[in-house]
């Protein structure tokens, strides 16, 4: 490689290092503006009303599309895990019915639940047996090992992606420079890479929702253990 090629990967590397780092969203900072005195000065005298608080419509739309997506992939890699935890729901929580007596089911195909004002969904957990916690206990422990494995597959999806959207930063900043400048190579590997961001960021949500249902069931089941008599 000669040496104009390799202070130029440097250069990617370290802009790269500059980046928020989308594929984890735990690591991402929020960014910390440095307006000059006079706006700051105007700034403070609106009371924060120009501030963007919500999504706009189209942003409204994208996300729920993404959370939608992303509650069909969890429940499709972890259908056990999700179906363990309805039965259990089943025992403790009472369900909406219809007139005739079916379960009236929610957006996600599962019942819908008694709830209290607060929105909690009403549960008595002395409906649970001793066997009941035997059974749902044995479930949960002996099928742990699958879903651990199935959530550092997607961790190394997660990292994939990443590695995926840094390849095409780094491509499209290493394009046909010309009279470009640092920032204008910069913008130009943000514009080619953007879809490769985003599904970094997917992947990196998909990876955390799955670590923390992981750890959700092993809390289940060490409170099962904990409550029998």
């Amino acid at each position: 490689m000669a040496a104009s090629d390799a202070d130029a990967r440097r250069q990617v590397e370290r802009v790269l290092g500059e980046l928020e780092r989308p594929a984890d969203p735990a690591a991402e900072q929020p960014l910390i503006p440095d307006p000059h005195p006079d706006r700051t000065r105007q700034f403070r005298t609106t009371s924060l009303s120009r501030m963007k608080t919500e999504w706009g419509p189209e942003d409204r739309i994208r996300i729920e599309e993404i959370h939608a997506r992303s509650d069909r992939v969890m429940r499709s890699r972890f259908a056990q895990a999700y179906d363990i935890l309805n039965r259990l729901w089943l025992v403790v929580r009472l369900p909406l019915l219809n007139p005739d007596g079916s379960l009236i089911p929610g957006a996600d195909s599962f019942p819908q639940w008694e709830s209290h004002p607060n929105g909690s969904p009403v549960e008595d957990w002395s409906l649970l047996t001793d066997r009941d916690r035997e059974q749902f206990l044995f479930e949960i422990t002996t099928h742990l090992f699958e879903w651990e494995q199935e959530a550092g597959r997607m961790w190394s999806e997660s990292m994939y992606g990443k590695a995926g959207w840094e390849g095409a930063f780094a491509a499209g900043y290493l394009g046909p420079t010309g009279r470009l400048t640092v920032d204008d190579r910069t913008q130009r590997g943000h514009q080619d890479s953007l879809e490769d961001r985003y599904l970094g960021i997917y992947l990196a949500a998909l990876s955390r929702r799955a670590d923390a249902l992981v750890r959700s069931l092993a809390r289940v089941a060490q409170t099962l253990k904990d409550t029998m008599r």
